[in-house]
């Protein structure tokens, strides 16, 4: 994802949002040719992320909310604890960097569990982690679901709060 750009002044965004941090929704506070006062935020990008264009740049609404909510810059990487890039509630977001951002990924494109392999047809599963860019051998087991959850137990285990399957 492309740096984002520098967000406008807080006083600004006050001025023109009301964030609700139960809900997520940043809803305008003033008129103008796109909204009327009291609509809510609802345009997104292709990923899924709620977003608003300002004097021609565009702006998340998860890093507004951050802005809005603490009155300072977010972070490197804002975080959606849930994974759905539209939930902007403040206990769904979270300060991050890219990397720890990563570990709270869903996988995609697996004939497997996330973690697990099989070395031949019919054979035993494998689970492995890769961590600090390690891959990390974590044992041979005679189910998907077993080497499954030895991945999941080493993905907590090294990732933390970041972690996809934590608690």
């Amino acid at each position: 994802m492309p740096q984002p750009n520098p967000l406008p002044p807080v006083e600004l965004l006050r001025e023109i949002f009301d964030y609700n941090p139960e809900t997520g929704e940043l809803t305008f506070l003033v008129y103008n040719n796109r909204h009327r006062k009291g609509d809510v935020l609802t345009r997104r990008t292709a990923h899924g992320y709620l977003c608003w264009t300002f004097q021609r740049k565009q702006y998340y609404a998860h890093r507004i909310a951050w802005k809005i909510q603490t009155g300072k810059e977010p972070p490197e990487v804002v975080d959606h604890r849930n994974r759905k890039p539209d939930d902007n509630r403040w206990q769904n977001l979270r300060a991050s960097d890219n990397t720890s951002n990563r570990y709270n990924m869903t996988p995609w494109g697996k004939r497997f569990l996330p973690g697990v392999s099989q070395g031949r047809p019919g054979g035993n599963y494998y689970a492995k982690i890769t961590a600090n860019k390690r891959q990390i051998y974590l044992g041979t087991f005679r189910t998907e679901e077993e080497a499954h959850a030895a991945y999941c137990d080493a993905h907590r285990q090294h990732f933390g709060e970041h972690s996809i399957y934590a608690d």
